[in-house]
């Protein structure tokens, strides 16, 4: 599972039980080798964690910090740690902010399906966070109307810009922000094994999706309970023992985006035995059969980039269309 996924799947199992925690991001860092440079780490007060920080190798200085939350007046502490006296040391240093997470914004850990950008001050005062949607409401505010229209217009012009990494920098005015990028990560699940089936869910795991495979239709009904309309279905079997109770469950889900694979002829001939199991008109339409888009694909690898391609246009509600082809905005 990605690690943003399980921080934010721990966050929200912490809201319902009603626990706090901290969240721990790095803000810089240098001498740890090529790494991302933002990454992050849930510590729940009691003691469970999701996510790492440079490997974990610092996770003591973490842990020691996290411990005294209660004190910081603003519900958060930046602080320098360094490994350079470790025996294993590499001289590596990093900041990091901690924050506690009853300090933020609900919807910085439950993002819509379009991006949000959060921005939390790394000044006074520190760890303020404000959640801008697509459509520019904020949810929260940094302490001050300039700087949380600053805010606004730092995450407009992000997504025009089609930024998508997240980034220290600093806001009109001077004020330096920490912006990140929020979106509820897509769960794809691959009713077959196989190539083909393990080459769609190396894909999607690149996009920070989590990727979940079984032959067993039992497994993919089960997890089909928990999908919702931006995770995606693709049943890449021929099997009815697997396709048909796969299938039927999907009709009756919430899953955006269900695929199949087969030729036409055999998609005919499954829409009639679905249909003859009680699957409705509606739902057969939106079958998306034979899955992908037409990119010439012959490689599993190839097949895997067509079947994602097609997902993301779906969740986009775009045609997946060559560009040159419409005059609508690239990132509307």
């Amino acid at each position: 599972m990605p690690e943003h996924v399980a921080i934010e799947r721990l966050a929200l199992a912490a809201a319902v039980e009603g626990r706090a925690g901290v969240l721990v991001r790095t803000v810089g860092s240098r001498g740890f080798g090529a790494r991302h440079p933002l990454e992050a780490m849930l510590v729940l007060d009691d003691g469970r964690r999701a996510g790492s920080i440079l490997g974990g190798r610092l996770d003591p200085s973490i842990l020691d910090a996290a411990a005294g939350a209660g004190e910081w007046p603003d519900g958060a502490l930046r602080i320098g740690v360094s490994d350079a006296q470790r025996d294993a040391g590499c001289a590596g240093v990093a900041e990091l902010l901690l924050q506690r997470t009853d300090r933020l914004p609900a919807r910085y850990f439950a993002p819509r399906d379009r991006p949000d950008v959060a921005i939390t001050l790394l000044g006074t005062p520190l760890g303020a966070t404000v959640v801008v949607a697509a459509d520019g409401d904020i949810v929260g505010t940094l302490g001050d109307a300039a700087l949380d229209a600053a805010a606004v217009d730092a995450a407009t012009g992000m997504r025009r810009a089609a930024r998508a990494a997240d980034q220290v920098t600093e806001l009109a005015g001077g004020a330096r922000v920490l912006l990140e990028v929020r979106r509820r990560g897509a769960v794809l699940l691959i009713a077959s094994g196989g190539d083909l089936a393990e080459a769609t869910a190396t894909l999607a795991r690149t996009l920070g999706w989590e990727a979940r495979a079984s032959n067993d239709p039992d497994d993919v009904v089960a997890w089909l309970d928990d999908c919702g309309s931006q995770d995606a279905l693709v049943v890449m079997t021929h099997d009815r023992a697997i396709d048909e109770p796969v299938l039927l469950r999907a009709a009756t889900s919430s899953v955006g985006y269900v695929g199949v694979l087969g030729s036409r002829q055999v998609h005919r001939a499954r829409h009639e035995r679905l249909r003859r199991r009680g699957a409705d008109d509606e739902f057969l339409a939106r079958l998306h059969g034979p899955a992908g888009l037409d990119i010439g694909a012959w490689t599993p690898a190839e097949t895997a980039v067509s079947i994602i391609a097609e997902i993301l246009a779906v969740r986009a509600g775009r045609p997946g269309r060559p560009f040159v082809e419409h005059d609508r905005p690239i990132h509307p």
